[in-house]
């Protein structure tokens, strides 16, 4: 099987943007990374109403992996390549844009990362 660039930048663009949101307002590295481990478990074991319904399609990190590859060949039609495959990609893109923009924002309040610190 052999991944191509584009397969990975929707789930890997969304995932950096997710954890960045999330280890900024948790300030926790082991609970960052629980949460998102958790969101990885939950599509990998749950992935038949991501498929069913077109609404969560774009919140499935993996259609590559579980949708599209069967055995060593594709063969799909284009509506189910486009359905299920570049449509919910583009939709990842956007969404981490703006998670990506919202950890920037919340980057700007720095008195949040300084919370736990005494002043003397």
């Amino acid at each position: 099987m052999v991944y191509l660039p584009t397969d990975l930048a929707g789930p890997l663009t969304w995932f950096v943007g997710a954890g960045m949101c999330i280890a900024i307002i948790t300030i926790n590295s082991v609970v960052n990374g629980a949460i998102l481990a958790a969101l990885w478990l939950i599509e990998l074991l749950y992935w038949g109403p991501f498929h069913d319904n077109g609404w969560l399609r774009a919140f499935y990190m993996f259609p590559t992996v579980m949708w599209i590859y069967q055995g060593d060949t594709v063969s799909l039609p284009a509506w189910y390549f486009q359905l299920v495959w570049l449509i919910p990609h583009l939709e990842q893109l956007a969404m981490a844009f703006l998670l990506l923009l919202a950890g920037w924002f919340l980057l700007q309040h720095t008195e949040h990362l300084l919370k736990g610190t005494t002043t003397e």
